[in-house]
């Protein structure tokens, strides 16, 4: 089970030039999720430059997907979560 230390600390880790996030909602979730999925179902890791681009939803997903790979549903919420609040925080 993760916390959000845990995620706080990848977050911290993740190196980016930009981030072209917009609010959270729905529609961002679910890319959220997508950058999480192609991680975790299909073994699909973004490269560096990805990141470097701009930081985005899926990307942040898919991050997470990796480092957090074996988390259930549930967390995967939590985590989003999480980044909703850090979001509003920035």
């Amino acid at each position: 089970m993760y916390n959000e230390e845990d995620y706080r600390k990848i977050l911290n880790s993740l190196a980016f030039n930009k981030d072209r996030r917009k609010p959270p909602d729905k529609r961002r979730k679910a890319r959220f999720i997508f950058g999480w999925k192609n991680a975790t179902l299909r073994e699909i890791k973004y490269e560096d430059k990805t990141f470097k681009l701009g930081l985005t939803w899926e990307n942040l997903g898919n991050y997470f997907g990796w480092e957090l790979e074996d988390a259930t549903e549930s967390e995967v919420d939590k985590v989003y979560e999480f980044l909703e609040k850090e979001y509003e925080k920035s």
